[in-house]
C-alpha cells in the first residue's frame, strides 16, 4: 500500500511540474533553451542557442486557463510542448495544440491530428510512436491516431 501511495504522488508531482500553469523552461535539444510562458491568452516562447535568439507569440481566442505541457510529440529525441485548455462548455474534453522543435528552423512548428483540426484529449502512445486524439463523425466519438514527422537536423 505504502509504495502505490508513493508512486501515485511521484507521478502526481511530475504531472505537476510538466503542466506548469505559467509558465516553464527547458531545453529541447541540450544545446537550446527554450522559455515558455502565458500570458492572458498568449503563450509567449522564446528559443536561444549559440548563435541566435527569437521570440515568438502565438494567439489562442479562448477564454479558458491555458497549460503547458512538455513532451516529445513526434519521437524525435526532443522535447516539444502543447498548450491545452479544457472546451468551453462544459469543460468536458481537453483541447491541445501541439507544436514541434524544429533545429534546422530554430522555431516550434504547430502539428495537427490527421482526423480534425485540433488535438482533442490528446494521449501520448510511446509504444506505437503516435498520437491518440478523439474527433466525431456524426455526433459519435472516435479516435484519432496521428504520427508526426520527425524534424531533420
Amino acid at each position: 500500500m505504502p509504495f502505490k501511495f508513493i508512486v501515485t504522488l511521484l507521478i502526481g508531482l511530475f504531472a505537476l511540474n510538466a503542466t506548469a500553469s505559467s509558465g516553464t523552461n527547458f531545453s529541447p535539444d541540450g544545446a537550446t533553451r527554450v522559455a515558455v510562458h502565458i500570458n492572458g491568452g498568449h503563450i509567449l516562447y522564446e528559443i536561444e542557442n549559440e548563435s541566435q535568439k527569437k521570440r515568438e507569440e502565438i494567439n489562442f481566442e479562448v477564454e479558458k486557463q491555458l497549460h503547458i505541457e512538455i513532451a516529445d510529440y513526434n519521437f524525435d529525441g526532443r522535447l516539444d510542448f502543447s498548450v491545452w485548455h479544457t472546451d468551453e462548455g462544459m469543460g468536458t474534453y481537453t483541447l491541445h495544440r501541439v507544436f514541434v522543435f524544429s533545429k534546422e528552423k530554430n522555431e516550434f512548428i504547430e502539428n495537427f491530428p490527421k482526423c480534425n483540426d485540433e488535438f482533442i484529449n490528446l494521449k501520448v502512445d510511446k509504444k506505437n510512436k503516435r498520437l491518440i486524439s478523439t474527433y466525431f463523425e456524426g455526433g459519435i466519438p472516435r479516435l484519432c491516431k496521428t504520427n508526426l514527422k520527425k524534424s531533420s537536423a
